[in-house]
């Protein structure tokens, strides 16, 4: 059918240069033959559109639940372990400040060492200075 269609086409398209109204009748009919190919391809996407709109909407909600369902799992999660709520760049500044608080009192303790060994060694060499004269 498209092979007779074509043919016949090429004939017309021949004979439309000799005269203005078949030139207009040809196109027109070309636009009439591809508005009813793109008015059938719009009817058939418009039926399938319609057909698989309750499936679209089904799967809408099911999404919807999935969502709601691990939202709800998370939630209790959260509850039953309430460490998992804290955020872990927070958690990772504050085992660094604990880090440094240990370092601090490390530091403090060693100058407290050192200030009691010199202390200490300061209150024998004043004794034995004592003692000697």
């Amino acid at each position: 059918m498209t092979a007779g269609v074509n043919k016949i086409h090429s004939k017309v398209y021949e004979v439309e240069q000799e005269n203005a109204g078949v030139q207009v009748g040809h196109k027109a009919e070309l636009i009439g033959e591809s508005l009813y190919r793109g008015g059938k391809k719009t009817a058939r996407s418009a039926y399938r559109f319609a057909r698989n709109t309750p499936y679209r909407r089904e799967a809408k909600f099911e999404t919807k639940s999935i969502k709601a369902r691990s939202k709800l799992e998370y939630q209790k999660a959260l509850r039953d372990n309430p460490k998992t709520r804290s955020n872990p760049i927070s958690r990772l500044w504050q085992k660094r400040n604990i880090q440094k608080q240990y370092a601090d009192a490390r530091k403090a303790a060693k100058r407290t060492e050192k200030a009691t060994r010199e202390s200490a060694i300061a209150v024998i060499l004043d004794f034995d200075n004592t003692f000697r004269l």
